[in-house]
């Protein structure tokens, strides 16, 4: 076999190692089970679309720059009203990541080729793709991803820019770092070796090229990076929240409670030891190299100083997770790859032949985690997700700690996600006013979501008062507010709207939906929410059962033709109606003994005799109301 036909075969075999994969993530996207930080991120965005300003408006302590991205495409689906748009969105959200995770990868083989040659290139975008913490979270909606794949081309435009003299790359180096920056403050801590970078660039007196030319670099490139920085505060400042965006991102930060970085690198040693190996050895061998003579014109130290930056920082990162090693891990694969291209050159009759056998072994534990990631679903967030969107219109707040079921709803408190980390932060007068705001009804949250995340983050007040005023929904974390939580204004008989209409008291009494219905809309001059089954249930909560007439103001379709409306209660008939294509009440007297205080299941059947079953029979229907007997005498 020729040398040439061999180093084909490598080429091609590390191609479709990364590119059958990467390919293979999008039938992932749909099925795997999401992170709380990606429904966090997501609901962040939908509040920016909303006109809200982060940290003034609602608690962030992340820089906002992936927000307002996605928060561009909203309008484009109607994730308040239709569920399937909702769930449309997120797996909207996922591909962008994905389209973004295959940035990173494009960006480190160019990166490795400017660096060594196209093989260490290649080589480096397999072993990043095969690493567990990188597949991991680039599958998952956050601003780490694209961060990542804009500090790789930023080290990529220094490089390729210092050593033409290319005004126009340095300059969108240093764009590409200031946007970085802008979505996740964790890329300034590549910053100090870029600043030693640009030190070494300005000082250092063996290098060819003049130092004044060298300084019109640095400062280009620095230019370049300040261009986004300033835009973000001054947009802040002009919404009055520069000191909150500030605060949040730098002060809140420093003081987050959370794990250090030991036990991320334990597991990443634990995963993925051959490649922490060749990484390791790769930097120390190369980074000593990086600063000799002959290295210098090839500006290696740009690449260097960096990656040294971002692991000597690891002790300094507060609250630290997987993805921190997102922005690591593409420029330390640079020199796992260089460590193995290097180790296979040396077996000079074939080389090639080495790198093949390295390369398949090291797919075989990254191929079966690929395998095993289809195990973990969502199908139970999805189902919460749309449970709400359901049960709750867009005025009606939640109350979440971190499970990001809310997350195109409002929420009740300035601090959307009551986890442990972010309720340890606040003061015992925010704590105290959290409960006031609950008792007295300012805070009037229609569901909590009762996870660990909030059960172990609030006061005992506070638990206790959710624990008394919330009964579980069947679908668990989600709890929902049976009556008023103890305010007084509940009352049986005023209209419950099963439309959304923006005039009603969103603490007017209420009913709940099960899935036999569609969203509500506005039809025949009235807002509505349209039965979509034969059967469509509602479950209606009652204060002081008695004898009542349940009345539904509802407008049948005039193509429909007769059909019976009937309503059953607690699973007993209350009667049959004929339905009528115009607006009419339909009345069903139900007496005292067929209903219970607390909850009852009401349901709606639709039948025609002689009809076929595919027929649609449906009802618009406007409001339901429990009119006490005596009323009609």
């Amino acid at each position: 076999m020729s040398l040439r036909l061999s180093t084909k075969l490598v080429v091609l075999a590390m191609v479709l190692l990364i590119a059958v994969p990467f390919f293979l993530r999008l039938s992932l996207l749909k099925t795997r089970g999401f992170n709380p930080d990606e429904l966090e991120c997501i609901h962040w965005a939908w509040c920016v679309s909303k006109g809200m300003v982060p940290y003034r408006d609602y608690f962030d302590h992340h820089t906002p720059g992936f927000h307002f991205f996605l928060s561009s495409f909203f309008r484009f689906y109607d994730v308040e009203r239709i569920p399937s748009d909702a769930v449309a969105f997120l797996f909207l959200a996922r591909t962008l990541t994905w389209v973004f995770a295959g940035a990173v990868l494009a960006a480190t083989f160019f990166l490795g080729r400017a660096f060594r040659d196209a093989r260490t290139g290649l080589v480096a975008a397999f072993l990043l793709s095969n690493a567990a913490f990188f597949f991991s979270k680039s599958l998952e909606v956050r601003a780490d991803v694209p961060a990542a794949a804009l500090v790789v081309a930023a080290v990529y435009l220094a490089l390729s820019g210092h050593r033409r003299g290319a005004e126009l790359r340095l300059f969108t180096s240093g764009l590409a770092l200031g946007v970085a920056t802008m979505l996740t403050q964790k890329v300034l801590f590549v910053g100090p070796g870029f600043a030693l970078a640009a030190l070494w660039l300005l000082f250092d007196p063996r290098l060819p090229s003049s130092r004044r030319k060298r300084f019109g670099l640095v400062a280009l490139q620095t230019l370049g990076f300040l261009v986004p920085l300033g835009a973000t505060l001054a947009y802040f400042a002009s919404k009055n929240a520069f000191w909150r965006f500030v605060e949040a991102n730098f002060l809140v930060n420093a003081r987050w409670p959370g794990l250090d970085a030991g036990p991320f690198l334990e597991e990443l040693m634990q995963q993925d030891a051959a490649y922490v190996l060749l990484g390791s050895v790769g930097l120390l061998y190369l980074t000593l190299k990086a600063f000799r003579s002959k290295e210098l014109p090839r500006m290696e130290p740009l690449v260097a100083l960096p990656m040294i930056s971002l692991v000597v920082t690891l002790p300094f990162h507060t609250g630290m997770s997987y993805q921190h090693f997102l922005l690591i891990l593409p420029l330390f694969s640079l020199y796992a790859a260089s460590c193995l291209v290097d180790l296979a050159a040396r077996f000079k009759r074939a080389p090639d032949a080495l790198l093949s056998i390295a390369v398949l072994p090291l797919s075989i534990v990254p191929l079966s985690r690929f395998r095993a990631a289809f195990d973990r679903g969502n199908w139970g967030t999805l189902q919460g997700i749309e449970y709400v969107l359901r049960n709750t219109s867009p005025r009606e707040t939640t109350f979440d700690g971190f499970t990001g079921l809310g997350l195109f709803r409002p929420q009740a408190f300035y601090h959307h996600f009551q986890h442990p980390h972010a309720f340890a932060l606040q003061s015992k007068g925010e704590h105290q006013e959290m409960l006031e705001a609950l008792e007295s009804g300012r805070a009037f949250p229609k569901m909590i979501f009762w996870s660990h995340y909030l059960r172990d983050a609030v006061t005992p007040e506070i638990a206790a008062f959710l624990e008394r005023n919330y009964v579980e929904s069947g679908l668990e974390p989600i709890r929902i507010r049976p009556f008023d939580n103890g305010v007084g204004f509940w009352s049986d008989v005023e209209p419950r709207h099963l439309g959304w209409d923006p005039e009603a008291d969103p603490k007017a009494p209420h009913v709940f939906f099960d899935d036999g219905w569609r969203p509500p809309t506005s039809e025949f001059g009235a807002y509505v929410r349209r039965t979509r089954t034969r059967r469509s249930g509602l479950i209606v909560p009652i204060r002081h059962p008695r004898d009542f007439e349940v009345v539904f103001q509802a407008h049948a379709d005039p193509e429909a033709g007769p059909f019976g409306v009937e309503l059953v209660v607690n699973g007993e008939s209350a009667g049959v109606v004929e339905a009528v294509p115009r607006w009419q009440e339909y009345r069903f007297p139900v007496t005292v003994h067929r209903l219970r205080p607390g909850f009852n299941a009401f349901e709606l059947r639709f039948s025609a005799p002689d009809e076929p079953e595919d027929r649609r029979l449906e009802l618009a229907v406007s409001f339901l109301q429990l009119r006490e007997s005596h009323a009609r005498e």
